[in-house]
């Protein structure tokens, strides 16, 4: 049976059933969305940390200009001033041939050197990263578990978001429902109010029951109205989470709601154990710990030193007289980093980080035995909800089986009107009540199955390690 009801303006219709709201959800609420968002940006950071184990190539280019220009005085050159050298006390005969020779050598070379007044210089250099210490690896393990972490609360979104669009869903049902049975009451005590007013017309009943009958019908009346406007505001936001136009009219396959309950049966301590170890949200936070750990060996090892090798090929006129004689230079070499002394910043973090550690793995053992309560709260829930499920049953058939005794009873003027208005306002409330318990034991089953859970413990673990990722 499809029920309509919604935004009469609206141009388009939204058929929507419970597997139809969860789809929806998964694939276009909001909160979903940012999460996949999140989860590529982990990947990314992930990426990028890998590339640190690989070379880097850059250029480097420059033009330098000098306003004023030194020069590389040799002294006055020539021969003259060699050939003053034999006037030294002991200068042979073959010394002052050799100074002779000396002085011709040397006499053509200029006084001074000047360079060029521009200087160039353009170039590649490959460096490439040979010890630092542990430095790369765990920077590159502490993104990907993080990138984990993130992937795990992503999966927890969904199926949290999962069950909130159920939970919007049956709400919604619920409400419709409700207002069915008002409709149903309404039109009742309608019916009613017109055999009375014929009766009170023919002096069977007197004015009070016709008054009484007439004061329930506004009060229904009213109920109808605001329970109808409710119904608008929470379909609009039901539409708004689901990604979908507010304002939209909105089909339900009440279908549903008459669909037979799953089969149950309380857990044991074994199969909640294993729900525990495969939550997601512990997982996450089993990531997000092992990525603090990384982060604390870095820090560890800032008193190692970083080697890595480079080596840079060049052209540049710096070691050349004429500006535009370029001149090829290469250079391969090793460089050494070697922080010695730092006041005890880094081992500082490490402990600050240590910390971190130990709080992170605290509100893991807490979210764990949390999740574990939560599961047997969960289960005691789901068998509750199914006894409950019954007696509003059972106590929706008597409520039937009374109204029908108190027409006959009021037609043979055995009861007054108010008790036989008692008795339909009984059943109006006890079929609430059994379509709310049906939703109810629906619910729960679905709650069960997804156990969403957002604690503080798992906040403050995310909060944790999100601080440790920053070191």
């Amino acid at each position: 049976m499809l029920i309509f009801c919604g935004a009469p303006f609206a141009a388009d219709g939204v058929l929507l059933s419970s597997q139809k709201v969860v789809e929806l959800a998964r694939s276009q609420s909001v909160p979903v969305k940012a999460s996949e968002l999140g989860v590529r940006a982990q990947r990314k950071a992930a990426q990028g940390a890998f590339t640190s184990f690989l070379p880097v190539l850059s250029a480097t280019a420059g033009v330098t200009h000098f306003i004023e220009k030194a020069t590389m005085d040799f002294g006055t050159g020539g021969g003259g001033d060699l050939s003053a050298m034999k006037a030294f006390p002991g200068t042979s005969s073959v010394d002052s041939v050799l100074i002779d020779l000396l002085g011709a050598f040397f006499g053509g070379i200029e006084n001074s050197f000047s360079g060029p007044s521009n200087i160039y210089n353009a170039g590649l250099t490959v460096a490439q990263p040979i010890f630092a210490g542990g430095r790369i690896f765990n920077g590159y393990r502490a993104a990907r578990n993080a990138a984990r972490a993130q992937e795990a609360t992503h999966e927890r979104t969904i199926a949290d978001i999962g069950f909130t669009a159920q939970q919007l869903y049956w709400n919604y049902v619920s409400l419709l429902k409700s207002l069915e049975s008002i409709r149903e009451t309404r039109a009742w005590f309608e019916n009613l109010s017109e055999t009375q007013q014929k009766l009170y017309q023919g002096g069977v009943i007197i004015e009070l029951d016709l008054l009484n009958t007439k004061i329930q019908l506004d009060n229904f009346k009213v109920t109808e109205i605001k329970m109808q406007d409710a119904l608008a505001n929470f379909g609009d936001q039901m539409l708004l989470f689901l990604g979908l136009p507010t304002g939209s009219a909105i089909q339900v396959d009440s279908s549903d709601i008459s669909r037979p309950l799953d089969s149950f049966s309380m857990p044991s301590a074994g199969d909640i154990e294993k729900r525990v170890v495969a939550r997601e949200d512990l997982k996450a936070l089993e990531y997000q710990l092992d990525a603090l750990r990384a982060v604390k060996r870095i820090q560890g090892a800032a008193y190692l030193p970083m080697v890595a090798g480079y080596a840079t090929s060049s052209y540049t006129n710096q070691y050349s007289s004429d500006e535009g004689d370029l001149k090829r230079n290469t250079i391969i070499g090793l460089s050494l980093n070697w922080t010695l002394f730092d006041w005890g910043k880094a081992l500082r973090d490490a402990q600050k980080t240590g910390l971190q550690e130990e709080t992170l793995e605290l509100a893991c053992k807490n979210l764990r035995e949390q999740v574990r309560l939560k599961m047997i709260a969960l289960a005691r829930a789901v068998d509750q909800s199914r006894k409950t499920l019954a007696i509003a049953q059972e106590d929706m058939a008597i409520a039937k089986k009374a109204l029908d005794v108190a027409k006959l009873k009021y037609d043979a003027q055995a009861i007054t009107n108010t008790e036989l208005l008692n008795s339909r306002n009984l059943l109006t409330g006890k079929t609430v009540a059994c379509t709310q318990a049906r939703i109810n034991a629906l619910l729960a089953l679905e709650e069960y199955k997804i156990a969403p859970m957002a604690s503080s413990a798992q906040s403050a673990g995310q909060s944790s390690g999100a601080s440790g990722n920053e070191q």
